[in-house]
C-alpha cells in the first residue's frame, strides 16, 4: 500500500508525499511523489524507486504470480511477407540475390544514359563511388555480370529487390517517394544460336514470376511505344527499346523487359547473351490475386503443336492476342477450355546472334518449316494449344476442326499462313 511504500522509503531518508489521483479520493493508493536523497545519484527515473521499494521490502515477499500477458500472435507485415515470397520463388528458379549499395558514382549513372540531375546528391558522401542515390536497380546488377563470368560461371540469375528515389517525385506528404523496385538478370556466357535471342529467357523468368503470384491478364507492349511515367523514363534508359517491351496486368503497369542497350553492353562488358527486368513491388502486390484454386479436368486434354507464318510487322503479342481470342470465343460457344502457350519463334535476321528465338527451347528442339530462307518479310511463330471439355473427352476430328477454323480467323485478321 501506499503508507507501507512511504514509510519503507523514509527509512533510508527520502521524503515521500501521498496524493490522490483525480477521481480517487478516499480510494487506497495514489500518487508517490518520491525525493531521492542528494547523494543516492543512482536514482534517476521512476523503475529505479520500484527496484529500491522490492529491494528493501524484501523480493521473498513478493508474490510469485506471472504478470498477464496477451499471448496473441503479432500480425504478420504484408509488404515484407510478399518480398519474402518473392524471394523464394525466384531462389527456386535458380536466380541468386544480391545486395548492392543504393547510392553509385555519378558515372555510372552517367554511363546509363540516365540524368545526374535528377538523382539526390549526397554532400559528405563515404567515398566518391557512393555520391548519388541510384535512379534505377538494374545497372547495380548489370555491374556484377562481368566479375561472375571471369570467376567461372557460364549462366547465371540475379536478382535484389530495393529502393529507388528520382528527384521531383514525392509522395502524399510531398516527400521523397521510396519507390520499391524489383530487378533481375540473367546471362550466359555461351554464343549458341539455339538458345535464341535473350529477351526471352528474361520473360521467362517474369513470366513465371507472375503465375506464381496468380497474376492475371498478363501483356506485353513494345518499349517504344509506351507511355512510361518520369522515373520509369530513367530506369528504361539501361534497355534497348528495340529488344524491350513495358509488361502490364491488365491497365495496371508492371515495369519492363528486355536487353541492355548497346552503349551498356560496352561500358559493362556484358556478354551477348545478357537480359534483364525491373519490375515495380507496389503493383506486382496490386495485381497479385494470392493463392487461386481451379479443380482439375476430369477428362484428359488434347496437346497440339501449330506454326503460323505471319507477316513480320505484326507481334508475337498481336497473335498471341489474336489466337487467345479466337479460344475464348469457342469456350463461350461450344464449352471448350482452351490454352494457348509460346513453343518457337524463327525469323531470319542480319545479327548473327538473333537468328532464331526460341521461346522454350528445353520443350522445343524442332525447326519451324514452311519458310523460305532470307525471307525477312515472314516470321514462323509455333503455339502449343491446349484443349479440353468439362463434361467428354475430345475428339482429334473435333480438335482438327478447330485448328482449322482458327487458320481461317488469323488468315483474315493477320494475313497469316497455318503451316
Amino acid at each position: 500500500s501506499a503508507p507501507q511504500i512511504k514509510k519503507i522509503l523514509e527509512n533510508v531518508e527520502f521524503k515521500v508525499e501521498i496524493g490522490n489521483i483525480s477521481g480517487s479520493a478516499g480510494k487506497q493508493g495514489g500518487v508517490l511523489r518520491v525525493l531521492a536523497p542528494f547523494w543516492r545519484t543512482d536514482i534517476e527515473i521512476a523503475e529505479d524507486i520500484v527496484e529500491e521499494v522490492g529491494r528493501l521490502y524484501g523480493y521473498d515477499h513478493l508474490p510469485l504470480n506471472l504478470p498477464n500477458r496477451d499471448l496473441t500472435p503479432a500480425n504478420l507485415n504484408a509488404d515484407l511477407a510478399f518480398k519474402q515470397q518473392i524471394r523464394e520463388i525466384l531462389s527456386t528458379a535458380g536466380a541468386n540475390e544480391l545486395l548492392t549499395y543504393s547510392f553509385v558514382h555519378g558515372s555510372k549513372v552517367e554511363k546509363t544514359g540516365q540524368d545526374l540531375k535528377l538523382a539526390y546528391h549526397i554532400r559528405n558522401a563515404l567515398s566518391p563511388d557512393l555520391q548519388y542515390y541510384r535512379l534505377s536497380l538494374t545497372p547495380s546488377l548489370l555491374e556484377k555480370v562481368h566479375p561472375n563470368i571471369k570467376a567461372g560461371f557460364d549462366s547465371f540469375g540475379l536478382f535484389e529487390i530495393g529502393r529507388v528515389h528520382v528527384r521531383d517525385v514525392n509522395d502524399q506528404e510531398k516527400l521523397p517517394a521510396e519507390l520499391d523496385r524489383l530487378a533481375f538478370v540473367f546471362a550466359g556466357k555461351s554464343n549458341d544460336k539455339s538458345r535464341g535471342a535473350p529477351y526471352y529467357a528474361a520473360k521467362h523468368y517474369v513470366l513465371y514470376l507472375a503465375d506464381k503470384l496468380a497474376i492475371g491478364e498478363f501483356i506485353s507492349a513494345p518499349l517504344a511505344e509506351a507511355e512510361l511515367s518520369k522515373d520509369w523514363q530513367q530506369a528504361a534508359r539501361a534497355y534497348e527499346p528495340a529488344r524491350s517491351a513495358a509488361v502490364y496486368s491488365g491497365h495496371i503497369f508492371l515495369g519492363l523487359v528486355g536487353e541492355p542497350n548497346a552503349s551498356l553492353r560496352e561500358n559493362l562488358k556484358l556478354p551477348a547473351y545478357t537480359a534483364q527486368a525491373e519490375l515495380d513491388m507496389t503493383a506486382l502486390k496490386s495485381a497479385s490475386l494470392g493463392t487461386v484454386y481451379e479443380p482439375l479436368d476430369r477428362y484428359p486434354a488434347l496437346v497440339q503443336d501449330t506454326t503460323l507464318k505471319v507477316p513480320a510487322k505484326y507481334s508475337y503479342a498481336q497473335v498471341l492476342d489474336c489466337v487467345s481470342n479466337f479460344l475464348d470465343n469457342a469456350s463461350q460457344s461450344a464449352g471448350y477450355k482452351g490454352n494457348v502457350g509460346p513453343l518457337d519463334i524463327f525469323q531470319p535476321s542480319t545479327r548473327p546472334e538473333a537468328g532464331l528465338a526460341q521461346v522454350d527451347p528445353e520443350r522445343s528442339k524442332a525447326k519451324s518449316k514452311g519458310q523460305r530462307p532470307g525471307d525477312k518479310n515472314h516470321k514462323n511463330i509455333t503455339l502449343r494449344i491446349s484443349m479440353s471439355h468439362p463434361e467428354r473427352t475430345l475428339t482429334t476430328a473435333e480438335v482438327n476442326k478447330l485448328l482449322d477454323e482458327l487458320a481461317v480467323a488469323v488468315k483474315q485478321k493477320l494475313k497469316a499462313d497455318r503451316v
